[in-house]
């Protein structure tokens, strides 16, 4: 009778140990999955050498790489990236933090991860275009974004792990159907180097005639600083003839920085829109004396296009931009108080110039 009794201890003994093993092995995962973490250990991404970024998404991709010391998307025509929109995406994948929230591959489409929703981002190093499989050094596929904080769903590519982390990647990777994703949003991107201590002059040459804007600055006192006057004044003309210009004047120097456009055209059409007798050429010039001109064309069929000397792109603008973008110099008087660029610099939102 002893002998089973024991047996049937031994037995019990064994079962508990097991499923406390089991619990303790359980409690161990929830905790790993509990704790904040980096994404990357500083090892990898000291590792890394990004001289390249892919996106992919919705059966599109669209290699950034560098051309003469400027990032530009190497499939639509080399167009300019904006570099700060670039450097965030970069720094969100290789610095985050956060919760691994899954470990089972049955699990990644409920996090939106490897759907027909989802983006992959991959960086690539130096023998990006020499290489079959374009030199990527780590790639990550971006999921669902999380609904009421700055969060999303990543998973780096080749790993188990879904993971929450403490950015949102997919802010800096909106596209549309004409526009891949981390393009420079205005014809002339921000880091231009005129625009460093903000715009000088502009030079408006039309067929009907041209006219210079120059600003101009003004002794103001710190009170009259504070009451919202302004320490400049845009001038026309300056000179023997010159004049004071109106509102006009500084959204249309506003209106250069942030020139929008439809999409980045073919140069090899820039024959089409006539840019040898061309509508209209606005020359920029910095307070650093870096220039720039904008030579606005028009095709048979209606279309405008601008040309950036500085960029060497061809970009499809609105009629109402193209009109904007070169206003007759009567437009300047004072008595006339209407700004038209209003809406533009509205829906641009604030730039720091």
């Amino acid at each position: 009778m002893i002998r089973p009794l024991l047996a049937l201890l031994v037995a019990t003994v064994a079962l508990w140990t097991w499923n406390a093993s089991l619990e303790t092995s359980a409690d161990a995962r929830r905790t790993e999955r509990n704790r904040v973490a980096r994404l990357l250990t500083d090892d990898e991404r000291d590792a890394l050498q990004i001289a390249a970024v892919i996106v992919e998404a919705r059966g599109s991709s669209w290699l950034y790489g560098s051309v003469r010391g400027e990032w530009r998307c190497l499939d639509l025509h080399q167009a300019p990236v904006d570099r700060a929109a670039l450097q965030s995406l970069v720094d969100k994948l290789t610095r985050a933090e956060g919760l691994r929230r899954s470990e089972d591959p049955n699990e990644a489409a409920s996090f939106g991860i490897a759907t027909t929703d989802g983006v992959r981002v991959a960086f690539a190093g130096p023998r990006v275009l020499d290489d079959p499989g374009r030199d990527v050094q780590i790639a990550f596929d971006i999921g669902y974004s999380v609904t009421g904080r700055e969060a999303a769903f990543v998973r780096i590519l080749g790993r188990r792990a879904v993971w929450e982390i403490d950015s949102d990647p997919r802010v800096e990777l909106e596209f549309t159907d004409d526009r891949p994703p981390l393009l420079a949003k205005g014809v002339v991107p921000a880091h231009w180097a005129g625009f460093e201590g903000g715009l000088a002059r502009l030079f408006v040459d039309r067929p009907d005639g041209g006219y210079e804007l120059a600003k101009r600055r003004l002794d103001v006192t710190p009170e009259q600083l504070r009451q919202g006057s302004r320490p400049w004044t845009w001038i026309v003309d300056p000179g023997e003839n010159e004049s004071e210009a109106n509102v006009r004047a500084q959204a249309l120097s506003l209106f250069v920085q942030r020139l929008p456009y439809r999409t980045v055209l073919d140069p090899a059409r820039r024959a089409e829109f006539e840019l040898g007798r061309p509508r209209a050429t606005v020359t920029l010039v910095g307070t650093k004396e870096a220039s720039l001109q904008l030579v606005l064309g028009a095709n048979a069929g209606g279309e405008f296009a601008v040309w950036n000397t500085d960029t060497a792109c061809l970009y499809a603008l609105s009629a109402e931009v193209a009109d904007l973008l070169v206003p007759d110099r009567s437009d300047f008087a004072l008595e006339d108080t209407e700004n038209p660029y209003d809406a533009y610099l509205r829906a641009s939102g604030p730039r720091n110039f």
